[in-house]
């Protein structure tokens, strides 16, 4: 059994591999969007002027693909050989944004 930490669930070796492939093989691609997180985290102001009002996917911490709506950037990762499932994707909106919680 893989233990969750919160208690409420846990998964057999085997649902773990169906549900998400390889142990290894995602643990790689956590830590390579965990650092495009970091990368976001810290470029932010960089990428905006650089990006005004775009979408941008970055991948192990690059950039590898933008565009001005979501599709075209889906389409631009996929044409590039990356999976859109391990990119993280963001809208860098010139407007700061109001959300309310």
């Amino acid at each position: 059994m893989i233990e969750d930490k919160s208690g409420v669930s846990a998964l057999t070796e085997k649902q773990f591999r169906d549900l998400v492939g390889d142990p290894a093989e995602w643990m790689r691609n956590m830590e390579k969007f965990d650092c495009s997180c970091d990368a976001l985290s810290a470029q932010y102001e960089k990428l905006l002027e650089r990006f005004p009002n775009r979408w941008v996917a970055l991948y192990d911490g690059e950039v590898v693909a933008e565009a001005g709506n979501l599709p075209d950037t889906i389409h631009a990762l996929k044409a590039r050989g990356f999976p859109p499932r391990d990119c993280l994707v963001e809208f860098l909106s010139a407007r700061p944004m109001t959300v309310i919680l």
